[in-house]
């Protein structure tokens, strides 16, 4: 007896000496010698985030300051996995339940612009009795704003709008570049070749579709109400195939694309539709350059931006998800990242990314020489966006790109 009452006198002593070391080298009492866990360390809350990848850049940028911040839910770390897709292409895989081991299961999906919203909840509703999309705090809310823009190498767009792109003509000189028989048909240098216009596949891309809609606004000169009859109409379909029958490749990402005019120059294309954000947003942290400033470099002839006459905004809502396998921790984790990412600092940090902030506070331009709205003025960047279209209804989007994929454009 008394020598299980020393073992255990001499344990008592052992883990008292232990706390006293402990407290020694500053570790809290309740932890290991310099702080190292006894127990396990608390499980992380993971959410999944599907997101369009125009805005890669931001948002990494944003998910390494908010996990090192030690967000938690209740008490538990919040672990962020980007998952970049294709706008059209999450809104149809997340409607369908077409997920891959991959990529997981989507917590939050944030397509390039709050049209695929209803296109995706369309789809879900087509086999479920509720929306997907959920209600109330979670509600979807635009991140960041950045509107459809045509970037046009400048001495081939002087030829194209002698007058300036705002004169009224802006789709009609189009359609009449594309359907002449080369540059010199029109006025331009014979040297030139053919017209050459791009845009990403309408079917993979938001930018391809929201070059589409702009189109058939533009053909039925107007800026809301497009319906099912206006994308149906056979003389517009016609006037459509014209246009996209000419455009050599569509790519499957707007950043890519944006990338082979700036290395490729007006060989490979004299003007496309972009996002403004890509063309003026920092592409090299050492220089602050953005795409603009290589392409003239590269390329000896600058690059200006055009607005057409009625465009469209791509809004990046935050679409938390009201799915079974979305938990209330995921949710609340989701929430938490979206409030950081609606902050103050992390607006500020989107216009270095060529993003007009969602948060009126947010200024665009400003007088600091790095600010892209202010930089690139001289290349046609505007802060006030005159006019913009109506998004459509997901019928009509749905019906529209129906018949680019009918026409076999691909």
């Amino acid at each position: 007896m008394l020598q299980l009452s020393r073992l255990i006198g001499a344990l008592f002593l052992s883990i008292a000496l232990i706390a006293t070391v402990g407290k020694v080298l500053g570790a809290p009492v309740g932890n290991g010698i310099a702080n190292v866990p006894i127990g396990p360390a608390a499980e992380p809350v993971t959410i999944t985030i599907w997101y369009g990848t125009e805005k890669r850049d931001w948002l990494e940028a944003a998910k390494q300051r908010f996990e090192a911040s030690g967000a938690a839910v209740g008490g538990h770390p919040i672990q962020i996995k980007l998952v970049g897709k294709g706008s059209a292409e999450m809104a149809e895989q997340i409607g369908r339940e077409q997920f891959g081991s991959v990529d997981g299961q989507p917590t939050v999906a944030s397509p390039a612009a709050s049209m695929w919203l209803p296109v995706m909840d369309q789809e879900w509703q087509a086999s479920h009795s509720a929306s997907i999309l959920a209600a109330g705090e979670a509600a979807p809310r635009p991140l960041v704003l950045t509107p459809l823009v045509l970037v046009a190498w400048q001495e081939r767009a002087q030829v194209l709008w002698p007058g300036g792109a705002r004169d009224g003509q802006f789709w009609d000189r189009i359609h009449q570049a594309l359907t002449a028989q080369s540059w010199a048909a029109i006025g331009g240098s014979q040297s030139w070749g053919q017209v050459k216009f791009g845009h990403t596949s309408p079917l993979l891309s938001n930018s391809g579709a929201q070059a589409l809609v702009l189109m058939a606004y533009g053909y039925h000169h107007k800026a809301s109400g497009l319906s099912v009859a206006d994308v149906t109409d056979p003389a517009f379909i016609t006037w459509l195939g014209q246009i996209e029958s000419t455009v050599p490749q569509f790519g499957e990402s707007t950043g890519t694309f944006m990338n082979e005019m700036v290395l490729k120059g007006p060989g490979a294309y004299d003007m496309a539709f972009v996002y403004e954000n890509l063309a003026i947003g920092q592409v090299d942290a050492q220089t602050s350059n953005g795409r603009i400033e290589q392409a003239e470099g590269r390329q000896g002839q600058p690059l200006h931006i055009y607005y057409p006459p009625a465009t469209i905004l791509s809004d990046h809502p935050y679409a938390v998800l009201s799915a079974p396998w979305v938990t209330p921790d995921q949710q609340a984790a989701a929430i938490q990242f979206r409030d950081f990412l609606l902050g103050h600092e992390q607006q500020q940090q989107a216009l270095i990314y060529g993003f007009r902030p969602a948060d009126p506070n947010v200024a665009i331009s400003s007088s600091d020489p790095s600010n892209p709205f202010t930089r690139y003025q001289k290349y046609g960047v505007q802060v006030q966006i005159d006019q913009q279209v109506e998004s459509p209804p997901a019928q009509v989007i749905s019906e529209l790109l129906e018949v680019w994929r009918r026409g076999r454009f691909e």
